[in-house]
């Protein structure tokens, strides 16, 4: 029997476990717990993923990770998989609470842990960092945003009633496909696919709508005192290129690592960037 969660398979030696843990207001989050047989440090690796990521985007980049370290994959509280009621919101700001929560109040992460985010979790991590009491050690930020591009013609969206959403599915692969995403990126394009046919149009909806206001408020990164990793992507269309680069040239001491495009970013040579760069060969 194969050693799989999502039809991701890991070798015999990672053990998976799944898990329902508790956000805020009430909201339960999908948890994925990779522990390998023999990992190559104590420290765990807690990663948030993008906005609408799903857990097979990963299968090249999780168990190359997961090799060198236990990793607590959270899938925030806009995925199809999170328990939440109709009334609570699912803005930057709810999914940053709920990060803070499970990290500083539960038994699940150990003290000394690297805390890493992809895209809009990325975000999270960077608005995080300095309201965690329980810091991590190190922080990795891959293709992070200061800002997404949503056209201000979104609050469109509060007028379309719920039988019309998935006129609204359609429409919006239409638009990143035709527009944003890199045509020579065709895992990107298949991922992207794959994601917005299985995203709760609902919660996406929400989002949105919280996502389109928002602003990374760049006097943080100056503040940052932990050791941080940023990896950006030359030819990824639908991330703001020089964004990324201006992130990693605000904060202090930062490292920054260009890969090719969106797909290189979730691929097993990025797992093997980050792992260098935390044992500090790269």
């Amino acid at each position: 029997m194969k050693n799989e969660i999502d039809s991701v398979v890991f070798p015999d030696s990672i053990t998976i476990t799944e898990s329902m843990i508790p956000g805020t207001e009430e909201v339960q989050l999908r948890c994925i717990r990779l522990t390998p047989e023999n990992p190559k440090t104590d420290k765990q690796f807690v990663f948030l993923p993008g906005w609408i990521s799903e857990f097979d985007s990963w299968r090249y980049f999780l168990p190359e990770l997961a090799d060198y370290s236990e990793v607590i994959y959270i899938e925030s509280r806009e995925k199809r998989t999170s328990v939440a009621s109709d009334e609570v919101d699912f803005s930057i700001k709810t999914i940053q609470s709920d990060l803070i929560e499970i990290l500083d109040q539960s038994n699940l992460v150990r003290s000394g842990y690297v805390l890493g985010g992809s895209s809009m979790g990325a975000t999270v991590v960077m608005e995080s960092l300095e309201h965690l009491q329980r810091k991590p050690e190190k922080v990795v930020l891959v293709i992070p945003n200061s800002s997404f591009n949503i056209p201000g013609s979104i609050v469109l969206l509060k007028f379309i009633p719920i039988p019309m959403f998935t006129t609204l599915r359609w429409i919006t692969r239409w638009f990143v496909m035709r527009f944003k995403i890199n045509k020579e990126d065709t895992d990107h394009s298949d991922a992207f696919v794959n994601q917005i046919t299985r995203a709760n149009m609902y919660k996406l909806k929400k989002s949105a709508l919280d996502f389109a206001s928002y602003q990374l408020d760049w006097s943080i990164l100056s503040r940052f005192k932990t050791p941080t990793l940023v990896i950006g992507a030359r030819k990824d269309n639908l991330h703001q290129k020089e964004g990324i680069r201006k992130i990693a040239e605000s904060i202090p001491g930062s490292t920054y690592q260009d890969l090719k495009d969106f797909t290189a970013t979730h691929s097993s040579k990025s797992a093997r960037l980050i792992t260098n760069w935390l044992k500090g060969t790269n």
